[in-house]
């Protein structure tokens, strides 16, 4: 049952799913603070309500069918009615939560893949802004880590480096010779 102590708030999905992740992350953690995340990944009674017993003057399956309708209208009201839409025929809180995840998984896996492509597509003209550059890639970067995609720091620094006009890059690449050469020396020598 809720307890009237806590107070969730609910993350929107957006209809675009560009939030997916967020999202996701966000209902769980709700749903969690009321023990009530393992409705997206069992639709029947699990042993943990079995083994409280009564709770709140209520049995377990009744207890379970109870939270499973409070899950499941938190995830409905949480969407728009586009995506409503998709799943209103859905028989309980895991197969609502299934097709979201199907819907969005597969939505969010082409926007990273568009997104990582123009991040290490892009390129600075000879005559173009150097910070605007770096800014723009820093956008992307920030979206495809928002979105889950892990970059590693040499990763992003070889996209940096490659989408540097070739006058910046042979500067660059001299510096980071000496950095690398001076930190070897160092951790070898000291």
């Amino acid at each position: 049952m809720m307890n009237e102590d806590y107070k969730i708030n609910i993350f929107k999905l957006a209809a675009d799913g560009l939030n997916w992740v967020m999202y996701q992350n966000c209902m769980k953690y709700a749903l969690d603070m009321h023990r009530w995340a393992r409705h997206l990944v069992s639709t029947v009674i699990t042993q943990e309500y079995k083994d409280a017993s009564n709770i709140g003057g209520m049995k377990p399956e009744v207890c379970w069918k109870t939270n499973e309708a409070v899950v499941r209208q938190l995830i409905i009201v949480s969407m728009p009615d586009s995506v409503f839409n998709h799943i209103k025929g859905s028989a309980n809180v895991k197969s609502i939560w299934d097709e979201l995840k199907k819907i969005f998984e597969g939505c969010m896996r082409n926007l990273l893949i568009n997104l990582g492509r123009k991040l290490q597509n892009m390129k600075c003209g000879e005559d173009d802004d150097i910070h605007a550059h770096f800014k723009s890639l820093a956008n992307f970067h920030k979206q495809l880590v928002a979105m889950g995609q892990i970059i590693s720091d040499d990763q992003y620094m070889n996209m940096l480096m490659s989408s540097l006009p070739s006058s910046y890059y042979y500067q660059c690449q001299h510096e980071l010779y000496l950095h690398y050469s001076c930190n070897h020396h160092l951790h070898h020598h000291g």
